[in-house]
């Protein structure tokens, strides 16, 4: 049975780029990370309903969003540094307190 898709790559895409900096080639990984996330959040909230964005509380969807958009971040920066251009590097958080409020996920270190 297919995972009920409540989020789509175009509004994780929309969200998260400002300056058009993803392109296509990062589609597939995009896709991977955000079925990964629909399925995490759908694991730690099986109270909501999932079988169409209508369904699913715009704040569930963003959280979902914020929440695949960290973990494309972290695939480049395993040891929890990232490099930010020429200015300096920068600390990636290994939780998302904030996003597991957004989401309702009681503790979030599930």
């Amino acid at each position: 049975m297919a995972t009920p898709v409540w989020v789509t790559l175009e509004e994780l895409k929309n969200d998260q780029v400002l300056d058009g900096q993803l392109t296509t080639r990062d589609d597939e990984a995009l896709q991977r990370i955000l079925d990964a996330a629909m399925s995490w959040v759908m694991t730690h909230r099986p109270d909501i309903d999932y079988h169409g964005s209508w369904t699913v509380p715009n704040e569930i969807r963003l959280g979902t969003i914020r929440l695949a958009a960290r973990w494309f971040t972290r695939r480049v920066s395993p040891n929890g540094i990232v490099q930010l251009g020429d200015l300096s590097t920068g600390t990636v958080m290994k939780i998302d307190p904030d996003i597991y409020m957004q989401l309702g996920i009681v503790g979030g270190f599930a």
